[in-house]
């Protein structure tokens, strides 16, 4: 690198920044976890009633916690 000549020093160097990729949204079904819960029904008619909860996939970004562009 050449000095200048006014002042003796070297020129400071340019950086340049990479532009920052935007993170995919998050699903708003699932908040991006990608499992929403789902009541467990036992019982016929009248009597059914919850009685738990299990974790399933989530049907709106298929398990993978980002939403897609066309939804």
């Amino acid at each position: 690198m050449a000095t200048r000549p006014d002042t003796g020093k070297t020129p400071a160097r340019r950086r340049t920044t990479k532009p920052k990729v935007a993170a995919p949204a998050s699903c708003p079904v699932c908040k991006g976890d990608g499992t929403v819960s789902v009541p467990v029904m036992v019982g016929r008619g009248k009597q059914r009633r919850q009685v738990a909860a299990q974790d399933g996939m989530c049907l709106t970004c298929l398990g993978s916690g980002q939403s897609d562009a066309t939804t």
